[in-house]
């Protein structure tokens, strides 16, 4: 019988590891290989970090599911100059979920084929199986989805710094994987009317100007660095229940070789699209609790980068939702396609009233009810409220603060940072306050409050505002917030009404320069410049 392509590629691959550190004892293929070969190795012996087993990614110049589909083998190269270049960009860190990229261990590129040999995160799933076989809850959607969102974020500036200048240029020539990216969702969206004519046909002026002008767009390469193929298929986590807020979790984003110019908003679009789909298809909240946080996570968007990833989540789900093969019921098809077509209008009209729950809020399509997918567009529109990180949460002025806030604001994106993870505590801070975000963290792990401080709008501090490391580290993320373009942070600190004392039971101040007993005027900038070191709590001030 004559071997079978596959056959042929698992022997070639075996043959290209047999000498050196890579030598493999055992080869398994992998499921979800669709462009590429892909292999989980079980190390002859392990590498000196340590790893017992590799992911071998063989690129040939065809789909690997479909030789007769030809796709240029310099994809893998793209794929890896950008993994190189993100060994500079570190992992994102929220509520113990670490989120980063695989290492890249070795490249080999010759006769026209591709080999790359990736560190492996033993027994994982893709996000999207994982949420169709696990019982999600909210409180762990929240806190896995803003961490996927804020490692988005970070990511979208880190591509558009000035230090990835050359890493752009480069990336500029992966034009085959782009050209691809666009036929499959914007040719393709005007092609999907003929499908569904009765849905579609009335949109069609609109979907051809939405392509002719995306088209334009590439064509200027005027965009940042994006992933490309951003989706829960590309998040691996560990196959296991997961871990509460104290303990690790390792996530992977995989899968770079359509990595390449163009606008962030295809990232968001294309992610929140599936997510979406786990609802409309499956009836899994959570989806809609991932996109939820993820937004939480990623930050505000302006009204353009709303109005984008709307088009693109519109697109998405016509020309992906309709495709998919045994995925739902005709009348789950037609939903989703109908739903796009409005992500789509909408988005491209910047229509923010329809957005924020317009007409067809009670309109139901089968069990899909218009709410739900307008729940998601409002998600993504820009928001007003600022997120607010508070320290000293569970103190006797930061449990009243945090609880006055919600209660005031629901809409307000709330992080508490605490040492304190007992089951009574979070079940308060999820289920009575309600608030966002549970962040983990002592005063003492300078890069975490940092890192925490650079993610908000807001940050209050009423844990221990007398401590001027802690004051330091939270203006240095801040300040890094402000940098980066996200927009100037605040901090507001208290502790009592003892900040400007100097230890005398009658709450006046008589140190040198004050002419005796005074009382202290904080809209005074006089007093204010008084302030000094030597104060009981005037350090963070003074400093």
């Amino acid at each position: 019988m004559a071997t079978m392509p596959s056959d042929e590629i698992l022997v070639r691959v075996q043959e290209s590891l047999k000498n050196g550190p890579y030598v493999c004892s055992s080869l398994v293929k992998l499921a979800g290989g669709t462009a590429n070969f892909l292999y989980r190795g079980t190390l002859a012996n392990p590498l000196e970090d340590g790893s017992k087993t590799i992911i071998i990614k063989h690129t040939e110049s065809y789909v690997a599911s479909n030789v007769a589909f030809k796709l240029t083998s310099t994809r893998c190269g793209y794929e890896q100059a950008i993994l190189k270049a993100l060994e500079t960009f570190p992992p994102v860190t929220n509520s113990e979920i670490t989120v980063t990229t695989p290492k890249l261990y070795s490249f080999i590129y010759e006769n026209d084929t591709g080999t790359q040999i990736y560190s492996d995160l033993p027994s994982s799933a893709d996000l999207k199986t994982y949420a169709l076989t696990h019982a999600l809850m909210k409180e762990q959607c929240s806190r896995l989805g803003y961490s996927i969102g804020a490692w988005a974020k970070a990511f979208h500036i880190w591509a558009a710094a000035p230090e990835q200048k050359e890493l752009r240029e480069k990336m500029k020539g992966n034009t085959a994987m782009k050209e691809l990216k666009y036929r499959l969702n914007y040719t393709n969206l005007v092609a999907t009317i003929d499908n569904f004519p009765e849905i579609l046909e009335a949109s069609r002026g609109v979907f051809e100007e939405v392509a002719k002008e995306t088209k334009e767009e590439l064509d200027r390469e005027e965009g940042s660095l994006i992933h490309g193929d951003f989706w829960s298929g590309n998040v691996l986590l560990p196959n296991t229940p997961l871990p509460d807020a104290s303990h690790p979790l390792n996530v992977y984003i995989i899968d770079w070789e359509l990595s390449h110019l163009s606008h962030p908003a295809f990232d968001l679009g294309q992610m929140f699209a599936e997510l979406y789909e786990l609802k409309h298809f499956k009836d899994i909240d959570a989806g809609v609790w991932l996109i939820e946080s993820f937004l939480r996570g990623y930050g505000k968007l302006s009204l353009e980068m709303a109005s984008k990833t709307a088009v693109h989540v519109g697109a998405h789900l016509v020309c992906w939702g309709s495709r998919v093969q045994g995925w739902g019921t005709k009348e789950q098809v037609e939903g989703v396609v109908e739903i796009g077509r409005e992500f789509v209008r909408k988005g491209w009209e910047e229509d923010v009233e329809w957005f924020e729950g317009g007409p067809l809020e009670s309109n139901e399509f089968g069990k899909m009810k218009w709410k739900t997918a307008q729940g998601v567009a409002k998600s993504i529109t820009p928001r007003m409220s600022p997120s607010i990180l508070v320290f000293g949460a569970t103190g006797l002025m930061g449990s009243h603060l945090i609880s006055f806030l919600k209660k005031t604001i629901p809409t307000l994106s709330l992080t508490v940072c605490i040492r304190n993870n007992s089951s009574t505590l979070l079940d308060y801070l999820n289920n009575t306050v309600n608030v966002n975000r549970i962040a983990n963290g002592d005063f003492s792990e300078h890069d975490k409050i940092s890192q925490l401080a650079a993610e908000h709008d807001i940050v209050i501090n009423c844990g221990s505002s007398w401590d001027v490391p802690l004051t330091k580290t939270i203006i240095n993320g801040l300040t890094k917030r402000f940098e980066e373009g996200r927009g100037k942070g605040s901090l507001i600190h208290v502790s009592g009404t003892g900040n400007f004392v100097d230890g005398r039971r009658d709450g006046k101040f008589a140190g040198p320069g004050t002419g005796g007993s005074k009382v202290w005027n904080d809209d005074d900038e006089e007093d204010m410049k008084l302030i000094n070191t030597s104060m009981l709590n005037g350090g963070p001030d003074a400093e």
